[in-house]
């Protein structure tokens, strides 16, 4: 059954990428995912976080500003504020928000919940934004400290249902709320009790399946570990450009250590997006001549 899941999932992909390429190519990107920071107070067994080699900072207000300014001007209407690490460490993270949904942007984060207080969660219901990723891997106290590194089950969880709670009682349609609970080797017995956990309150919980790069990766939680070799073109090439802390644009989520850097925000996002490297990218992936981190990449 999970083999069969993974060749839907596969075609489902090709598909994706053939739109993208022979279809809707467009000459802006769909979605632009920013990276706050890449510091995290979380060090997730299954995450690159603690082999991570790239240098750590957090993104400076002006950068941000010009990027979301520009991203208006384009007509780029999704981004997300997450990366490689945790961006509620950012101390303006709800200023970033509040400038991009002034700007007529549907804005997407994800966080480990640690940090989503009364005043986070209330700024989220105010600020309307669209969605609120929780990272909550664990089904106990137990299997959630042991991927985790964290002995933060219960407090994480009463933040999530404070954020749940305020929804309700403002009345609120935003933000929609993901329980992202990863299975892998560690917490796959139990995290079926996270959907206990929120079986009668609004959220949607994804189960996916622990993902592996070992050109950036040191440790394979994966319950297969069939070896990947990728056999089909990225459609993240064609729909998305994902910035650095400093400014840095690299061609997809998966490149956390900037392997594939293909410029900087100082040379525009339309132009880097449009440009020779990411375009030597992308004909690369047609004729089947992937980089390493590509190669290895199951996404």
């Amino acid at each position: 059954m999970h083999k069969q899941r993974l060749r839907d999932t596969k075609t489902i992909r090709w598909i994706h990428y053939l739109f993208h390429y022979y279809i809707h190519h467009s000459h802006i990107p769909k979605l632009v995912q920013i990276e706050l920071t890449n510091q995290c107070n979380y060090n997730c067994k299954m995450c690159y976080q603690h082999c991570m080699k790239r240098s750590r900072g957090y993104m400076q207000s002006n950068m941000y500003f010009k990027i979301i300014d520009e991203c208006q001007h384009m007509g780029v209407t999704t981004i997300r504020l997450d990366l490689a690490g945790e961006s509620l460490l950012h101390d303006q993270c709800i200023e970033f928000i509040r400038y991009a949904k002034q700007k007529n942007m549907r804005v997407i984060i994800s966080t480990n919940a640690y940090l989503m207080n009364h005043f986070v969660s209330t700024a989220f219901i105010e600020q309307k934004i669209d969605v609120v990723q929780c990272s909550f891997h664990g089904g106990t106290r137990e299997d959630y400290k042991q991927v985790m590194n964290k002995d933060a089950f219960e407090y994480c969880l009463s933040n999530i249902k404070q954020l749940i709670n305020l929804k309700t009682i403002h009345h609120a349609t935003h933000p929609e709320i993901i329980i992202n609970a990863m299975k892998n080797t560690l917490n796959h017995k139990n995290i079926h009790r996270v959907n206990t956990i929120f079986k009668n309150d609004q959220v949607t919980i994804r189960h996916n399946q622990c993902s592996f790069n070992p050109v950036t990766m040191d440790t394979d939680l994966r319950l297969d570990k069939t070896s990947i070799n990728r056999k089909y073109p990225c459609y993240q090439l064609y729909d998305r450009l994902v910035i650095f802390w400093d400014g840095q644009i690299t061609v997809c989520c998966v490149d956390n250590e900037g392997f594939l850097t293909i410029g900087h925000v100082n040379e525009g996002l339309r132009s880097v997006f449009n440009g020779k490297k990411l375009r030597q990218h992308r004909q690369l992936h047609r004729h089947g001549r992937y980089p390493p981190l590509c190669q290895r990449c199951d996404l």
